[in-house]
């Protein structure tokens, strides 16, 4: 069989990095994303201590807790 690859041309970026609204939307979204890892951080540790805290006071289990048991061998 022989391979049918398309080629497509490359683009040149008109992007200017030096333009202040572009600075602005880069410092916005340099933002979002260390938001967005420290929430993936929370959700790594399950939560923030006051949720855990919640959980736990309701007799739920942690979804670690929980994975570990449904997982184990």
């Amino acid at each position: 069989m022989e391979d049918d690859v398309a080629t497509i041309p490359a683009f040149k970026s008109q992007v200017n990095t030096e333009d202040p609204a572009y600075k602005e939307n880069y410092a916005e979204m340099q933002k979002i994303v260390a938001q967005l890892h420290e929430r993936l951080e929370q959700s790594r540790d399950q939560g923030d201590a006051r949720s855990i805290e919640r959980h736990l006071k309701a007799g739920q289990l942690l979804g670690t807790y929980f994975a570990g048991i449904i997982l184990q061998p």
